[in-house]
């Protein structure tokens, strides 16, 4: 079995470099890149990771979270921390990231415990997240919407995502 191909979308280090430790000692992953935001055309298009890990912080993280069955496009997992970027929202983020496509979500403050099996999860095709969130969102379609920040240019549009 070839070693899972994991990406991160961040302006963090600090967020980067949890990603890189948490992968450090397993030969099954493969850190491919990491880079802002900005850089997300060209890792997709050249680079081709499995799993895209995207930092809650980066500007529309909801964006980013591309449909389900998007054939070559990577697996999207979003972290976030939920005391700071989605407190008022309670699990309402993790429902809007799913519905609009992610694969996966998790807690920034669970990363270290949980983001090497939320990874092989999602890259077996299941959906990582709370039970009560999975259960909620699994059968549901996909919503159309229009995303806040398209990305014709970089060769992302997606037709469907969280309204």
């Amino acid at each position: 079995m070839s070693a899972i191909r994991v990406a991160a979308i961040s302006d963090s280090q600090s967020f980067l470099a949890d990603v890189k430790s948490s992968f450090a000692t397993d030969p099954g992953f493969d850190l491919v890149w990491s880079c802002p935001r900005e850089g997300l055309g060209w890792l997709v298009d050249v680079v081709r990771p499995d799993v895209m890990l995207v930092d809650g912080r980066v500007e529309h993280p909801l964006d980013l979270c591309l449909p389900r069955g998007a054939g070559t496009r990577p697996s999207v997992i979003l972290l976030a921390d939920e005391a700071e970027e989605f407190a008022e929202f309670g699990d309402l983020w993790k429902i809007a990231a799913l519905e609009a496509g992610a694969r996966g979500v998790l807690g920034r403050e669970s990363m270290a415990r949980d983001l090497v099996d939320a990874v092989k999860a999602v890259q077996g095709g299941e959906l990582w997240g709370p039970r009560e969130v999975v259960a909620l969102v699994r059968d549901r379609p996909v919503q159309p919407f229009e995303p806040a920040e398209p990305d014709e240019a970089l060769g992302l549009a997606r037709p469907y995502a969280y309204n």
